[in-house]
C-alpha cells in the first residue's frame, strides 16, 4: 500500500525537476510541489513501516508520528528534517502573499530531494 504514495511522491518530484528548468517562471510551483511530494513521501514511510499513516491536517505532527516511528524501530531519523523545514514553509508557500524567488525554491527542491532520498532507504528497510 505505501507503493501509492511513493508513486505520488515520485510524479510530483518529476514535475518540480521539470519546472526548475524554467524556474524564473515557476517558482512558486518548484515550492509547492517539494512540500507535497515530501508529504506523499512521509504518507509512504508510515505505511510501510506501520501499515497506516496519520491522517492529521496537521502536517507537523505528521513528521512527529514519523520521527518515533523511526526512532522506535531503529531508523535513522537523519532525513526528517528535511520535511520538517519543508512543513515550516507550506503556508508561506501556499496561503500568503509572499512572492516565491529563485533561491527559496530551488532550496525547497533540495529539500525534497533529500527527503526522498532518505525516505527511500527507509522504505527500502536500511537503517
Amino acid at each position: 500500500m505505501h507503493e501509492n504514495f511513493q508513486s505520488r511522491g515520485e510524479q510530483m518530484l518529476d514535475a518540480m525537476k521539470l519546472l526548475q528548468d524554467d524556474i524564473q517562471h515557476y517558482a512558486a510551483g518548484v515550492a509547492l510541489l517539494a512540500v507535497h511530494s515530501a508529504i506523499a513521501f512521509n504518507d509512504a514511510v508510515q505505511v510501510k513501516l506501520a501499515g497506516k499513516w496519520l491522517k492529521d491536517a496537521d502536517h507537523k505532527r505528521t513528521a512527529s508520528y514519523t520521527r518515533k516511528l523511526c526512532s522506535d524501530l531503529g531508523h535513522t531519523t537523519a532525513g526528517i528534517a528535511h520535511l520538517e523545514k519543508l512543513l515550516a514553509r507550506k503556508n508561506d508557500y501556499s496561503y500568503s502573499n509572499t512572492i516565491i524567488d529563485d533561491e527559496t525554491a530551488y532550496a525547497a527542491g533540495i529539500h525534497a530531494e533529500r527527503f526522498q532520498a532518505w525516505a527511500l532507504r527507509v522504505i527500502g528497510g536500511l537503517k
